[in-house]
């Protein structure tokens, strides 16, 4: 055991809490969920989200990735069904209180009005991707994208599988998955 004074234990502590900053709650967007979470979502938590069909669980994952890119934090979503187009409109939407088939579909109002929003948006910190498929595997492909994503801002994402049921292992025969 290595004996400090009171100002190499202050610094010790201080460089801690400082290299821990990343790891402090996230904001959800939503209070009772955040009061429950403590504060909200941590970095290297792992946090499931069922429900029926149209109950919100992808506007869930896309407003949280929202609140992790506002906070500096970049954030992977994976989605096995939805276009990155898809993803992008509903995002917006929610910013401009419409529906995503007005963008999709080109209203004009619609349009304007995302303009209007984009520069609000974290959209750098967002990264919309189909789960990676094919012989090399959804999870070495997952690794590398979450790799890339932590060398371009210096800190891991904050990770959002879209339905998980649909994500391909790509070890055929094989039942279990290991991340």
């Amino acid at each position: 055991m290595t004996i400090q004074n009171a100002r190499e234990q202050a610094l010790s502590l201080l460089e801690r809490l400082r290299d821990r900053e990343h790891q402090l709650p996230v904001p959800t967007g939503l209070s009772a969920l955040d009061d429950i979470l403590a504060g909200g979502l941590r970095s290297g938590q792992l946090m499931t989200c069922g429900g029926q069909p149209g109950a919100g669980k992808t506007s869930f994952g896309l407003q949280t990735s929202l609140a992790f890119g506002r906070r500096g934090v970049p954030a992977v979503y994976l989605t096995a069904e939805m276009t990155a187009d898809d993803l992008l409109a509903k995002v917006v939407a929610s910013e401009i209180a419409r529906p995503a088939a007005a963008i999709l579909d080109g209203d004009p109002h619609a349009l304007a009005d995302a303009f209007e929003v984009l520069d609000r948006l974290p959209l750098r910190m967002l990264y919309f991707e189909r789960a990676p498929r094919g012989s090399d595997g959804f999870i070495p492909g997952t690794r590398r994208l979450v790799a890339d994503v932590s060398d371009r801002h210096g800190l891991p994402p904050f990770l959002v599988f879209d339905y998980l049921q649909k994500l391909d292992a790509g070890h055929a025969g094989r039942r279990t998955m290991s991340a």
